[in-house]
Formats: C-alpha cells, sequence, structure tokens
C-alpha cells in the first residue's frame, strides 16, 4: 500500500519497512493530537486548525485508514496518550503563566511551513500575549533511552562544546584522527584484493557497501575503526569535563534535547499492561534540568557506547555509522534515560 503526505509515496513491501512507516505515523500523529487537544482544552480549536496545512490533515486522513487496517490497537490507544499528555502540558502552562495562550502552534517536522531554527527542538508552540513557549513533544517506549541529538561528527565539538576555547583544536583533531582510520580501514580492504586505494572506495570497489554484507578480516576492520572514533570521543569528552566541570555541564543540555533553556521537554511513555500495547506508564513536563552531579563512564572495548551519569538521568553516546561503510559520514546519536 502507498500512502502519500506532501512529500513522497511510502511503499510497504516488508516488515522493516511497515515498522518504519508505522513510527514515522506513530510520531506525526502523536505531535498533531497532543496540539490539537491542549488547543481545545483552552478553547482555541478552531484557530489551531486553520493554520495546519490541509496537505497535512489530509495525510492524517489516510494515515488513519492504513492504521485501522495494519495497527488497529495503535489507532485505538494514541489519542488516550496524546490526551494525558496536553492535560500535563496545560497543567504546567497554567502555572507558569498568568493568562490562557492564544493560539496552539504545529512548529516541528510535519508544521506546513511555519518553522524557524529559533524553535529548536520544539514540535509545539504556545503563543501568548507577549511570550512564545516552544514545547518539545516525545513519545517513547517505558524505560527506555529516548533519542535527543543525532549530531555531526565533524562539527560536534565546535557546534556543542563552543564554551572552550580550544573546541575547534579538539574538533580538528577529531576530524583528522576519522580521516586517518577511514583511510587505514579502505588500505586493509583494498590490499586484500590486491587493489590500491587512494583516499576513497571509487569505482574499482564492487564488492558492496553494506556493513552487514561484510564478513571475517573485513568485519573486524570495521569494527575497530568504529571503536576507535569511539575512544577518541570519550577521550576528548573526558578531557573536556576534567578541564572545567562547570562549563561542560552547560553544554551538555544541548545534547540532551535543550538547544533553548526556554524549551519545555514533555515526555509521554507507554507500555503494554496485561498484553495490550500502548498503555500509559507516566507523563512529565520539565525545563531544562539545573545539572548538579555528574561522572563519565570508563571507555571499554567492548561496547559501542559511553554513558554520562547527569543526577537521576543517563546521558548515552554512540557513534552511529551512515548506512553504507564506504563514506566518510558519522553521527554521535545521544539518548538519554529518565
Amino acid at each position: 500500500m502507498a500512502i502519500k503526505n506532501k512529500h513522497n509515496f511510502k511503499y510497504i513491501e516488508n516488515t522493516a519497512q511497515k515498522e518504519a512507516l508505522t513510527n514515522e505515523i506513530k510520531g506525526n500523529l502523536f505531535e498533531f493530537l497532543v496540539a490539537q487537544f491542549l488547543a481545545r482544552s483552552f478553547n482555541i480549536e478552531g484557530e489551531f486548525l486553520s493554520r495546519c496545512d490541509k496537505g497535512l490533515l489530509s495525510s492524517f486522513r489516510e494515515y488513519e485508514v492504513w492504521l485501522r487496517k495494519n495497527q488497529k490497537e495503535l489507532l485505538t490507544h494514541l489519542p488516550k496518550l496524546a490526551q494525558s499528555t496536553a492535560s500535563e502540558i496545560k497543567s504546567y502552562l497554567l502555572n507558569m503563566f498568568d493568562s490562557d495562550p492564544k493560539e496552539i502552534v504545529l512548529v516541528g517536522k510535519i508544521a506546513g511551513g511555519f518553522h524557524s531554527d529559533e524553535f529548536h527542538e520544539a514540535d509545539i508552540i504556545a503563543l501568548y500575549e507577549d511570550k512564545i513557549k516552544p514545547i518539545s513533544l516525545k513519545l517513547c517506549k517505558n524505560k527506555a533511552y529516548l533519542n535527543t541529538k543525532s549530531a555531526g561528527s565533524k562539527s560536534f565539538f565546535v557546534k556543542y562544546f563552543s564554551a572552550f576555547k580550544d573546541a575547534e583544536f579538539y574538533q580538528n583533531t577529531f576530524n583528522q584522527m576519522i580521516d586517518d582510520g577511514f583511510d587505514s580501514f579502505g588500505q586493509s580492504l583494498y590490499s586484500r584484493r590486491a587493489l590500491d586505494f587512494s583516499g576513497s572506495f571509487d569505482k574499482s570497489w564492487v564488492f558492496g557497501e553494506l556493513p552487514g554484507k561484510l564478513k571475517g578480516e573485513d568485519k573486524e576492520d570495521l569494527k575497530n575503526f568504529y571503536q576507535i572514533i569511539l575512544k577518541n570521543l570519550h577521550q576528548m569528552t573526558q578531557t573536556l569535563y576534567h578541564e572545567d566541570s562547570s562549563k561542560f555541564k552547560s553544554c551538555l543540555h544541548a545534547l540532551m534535547g535543550y538547544s533553548s533553556q526556554e524549551i519545555l521537554q514533555s515526555i509521554c511513555y507507554y507500555k503494554k499492561i496485561d498484553k495490550v500495547p500502548y498503555q500509559l506508564a507516566k507523563t512529565f513536563v520539565h525545563d531544562p534540568l539545573e545539572i548538579k552531579n555528574i561522572s563519565i563512564e570508563e571507555y571499554s572495548d567492548h561496547k559501542t557506547s559511553f554513558n554520562i551519569f547527569i543526577d537521576e538521568s543517563v546521558l548515552q553516546l554512540r557513534v552511529k555509522p551512515m548506512n553504507k561503510f564506504t563514506t566518510k559520514s558519522y553521527k554521535i546519536n545521544c539518548s538519554i534515560l529518565y
């Protein structure tokens, strides 16, 4: 079946594609429903719907048809999760402001053009007479890590640790390590096939490019390369922490999903109860938390990530390669466990 949205068509050919589409629909619908319920609770649903893109609303109708055939339980329980989340947000806003918002607006990835970088991770905003409150929405399995940031490896330190005067030096050092490691990895694979590696996987490489297809020594070389990246990431992170722990703490907020100190983070956790999925576990809303205590987990060759323990939370940093090992692009995936 094809699902059409304002960007493209999605063709479902296997289980993995079905799961990916389900997750996309789940996230998009959750954002919309929370915003709609929140607007309704403040008696401004009409204004909210009038601002929504008509193509977006059309996509949601197609989503509903697809869910009714493929994920009926999700269609049943998602509105309940959204309603609980909206109620929690409303209570928080009422305690924070003396007046009600004039509008609730979608500004996330599903927004119909009303988006600005100033809202950072926000998915919706509450518009007041003289104030804008950005709100980030998260829907997550209970007791699971929550993705907060997918950062480019070649700009990680200069972007998120710019408070340190040597951030550019650390970035350049990190980038050089990635380049050298990639060259070493490529040379190993090419030499096993009596080929010359010239810095990139060129047309002479006809042996595939998916990590899962590598075997034996090739697979081990790739694993070692990823470990080198993670080890250097850990070492540099730890060095910055020891250099200035207060400055380091302030830099972590963006990796935790708070690129702005103004943003509210609303999280809805769901779980399975008596074999019924998507049951509410808990919801909570909070501003950027003050970081008091912090420690960094020791590096281990047997792990693909390391943790930064932040008070009662755990921030996990993981090196995430792209789908093809033939490209020199890597992400630093950040996720948090509350």
